[in-house]
């Protein structure tokens, strides 16, 4: 059963970390944010905590291993991007969604691509979107082709997160000889002497 909720993760009870946001502003302008690192290392956190800051609309997708189907995938990016980004005060309109795909071919990915690449351009807003646990996603699967693609033909509004404990399979190359990609791994993640005081002598 595939989670529904796209929404950001509850960090209330996380340690502030103001050296990494402030990197994280700092590459504010780049198109991928790679968060790679061992369990426990606080991935999840650190991205779910900086997004709050934001005052853009943010998705959140909690991949697994059926999700490395590109048509399962297709289907939560379409039901999230076709609702109104503000519930609240009714800004923005539900979308139609999209004629049925059939799935298996290239021809089908590509058409998946340019659907949501069209959704993006007409949202004209900012937005982040968050890959969560990339790496349950098989290698062999066509949704790792179906992410690259949105990175590549999403437009520049458009800003991704991709969360793994390994390298995802997705090429990049081409965004880091841009330097639209800032890589964040265990180095980056591992606690400061500071840091690590203050997580053991914080109330609780």
């Amino acid at each position: 059963m595939i989670p529904d909720g796209c929404h950001i993760p509850e960090t209330a009870d996380a340690l502030q970390r103001p050296r990494l946001h402030k990197m994280l502003h700092r590459y504010d302008r780049c198109r991928v944010i790679l968060v790679t690192g061992q369990a426990a290392q606080g991935k999840s956190t650190l991205v779910a905590d900086f997004l709050k800051e934001s005052r853009e609309r943010s998705l959140w997708f909690h991949l697994d291993r059926t999700s490395s189907d590109s048509g399962v995938l297709f289907d939560r990016l379409i039901r999230e991007l076709t609702r109104s980004p503000d519930r609240e005060t009714g800004a923005g309109k539900d979308s139609a969604l999209p004629p049925h795909i059939p799935l298996g071919s290239r021809q089908d990915l590509l058409r998946q691509i340019d659907i949501l690449r069209q959704l993006m351009v007409q949202y004209g807003q900012g937005l982040n979107i968050v890959f969560d646990d990339m790496e349950t996603l098989d290698e062999k699967g066509t949704a790792p082709g179906l992410i690259q693609g949105l990175i590549r033909e999403s437009p520049g509004g458009v800003r991704f997160f991709l969360i793994s404990r390994s390298r995802p399979a997705v090429n990049l190359s081409r965004f880091k000889m841009n330097r639209q990609v800032l890589t964040l791994t265990n180095a980056d993640l591992a606690f400061t002497l500071d840091e690590a005081m203050a997580f053991f002598t914080a109330p609780g």
